[in-house]
């Protein structure tokens, strides 16, 4: 399991560039200053995907910039959020969270109304969220082809996985899904759909 990593708004703008020149592939979770969750999803040197708390997308970055203290883990391999967001371009978002709030977001009132999540002292207590994000998706996928039982045998497949789950653990429940499923067509089906909603 990655260690936390303590960053101010410069050294995160630091860490992001620097997994952007290496195209690498992965997540990053933040706990900031406010006890705010954040999500930074890069795909081969690209940002592809932003949460601030519930704000998904273009709008997350104004928050991003506000931050002053942070907690980082860097999950490399694993999408836990959609990679159809229309954003800016990588280097336009680095910008932008340099800058901090501008003056076009004064002017047009663009300030974000934040429900903060209370007694999350650190990072481990929010990587949950990880776990969590993945049997979503595992479950919408698998109700397609089990009905109402997708919950429980996903729920069942993934107990003891990591926070967030590695892919190994992913795969492993979908092979179980598999012989429940008992349709190789179908179960093939399965396991290219949530892999391609989780991996980048």
């Amino acid at each position: 399991m990655p260690h936390d990593t303590g960053l101010d708004r410069q050294g995160l703008i630091t860490q992001i560039r620097q997994h952007c020149k290496n195209r690498d592939t992965g997540t990053l979770f933040l706990l900031t200053e406010k006890r705010a969750t954040v999500k930074l999803v890069i795909a081969e040197g690209t940002i592809a995907a932003l949460s601030y708390q519930s704000i998904r997308g273009e709008e997350a970055i104004l928050p991003m910039s506000r931050l002053l203290q942070c907690s980082m883990r860097y999950y490399p391999g694993v999408k836990l959020l959609p990679a159809n967001q229309t954003l800016p371009t990588t280097e336009q978002i680095i910008n932008r969270l340099q800058g901090g709030a501008t003056n076009e977001d004064a002017v047009q009132g663009n300030t974000q109304i934040l429900i903060e999540k209370p007694n999350r002292s650190n990072l481990s207590e929010t990587v949950q969220d990880a776990l969590e994000d993945v049997l979503t998706i595992l479950i919408d996928e698998t109700t397609e082809f089990m009905g109402p039982f997708a919950t429980v045998l996903c729920r069942k497949y993934m107990e003891g996985a990591g926070n967030p789950p590695t892919l190994s653990e992913i795969q492993r429940a979908l092979h179980q899904l598999a012989e429940d499923i008992r349709d190789k067509t179908k179960s093939n089906q399965l396991e290219q759909n949530v892999l391609q909603r989780i991996r980048l």
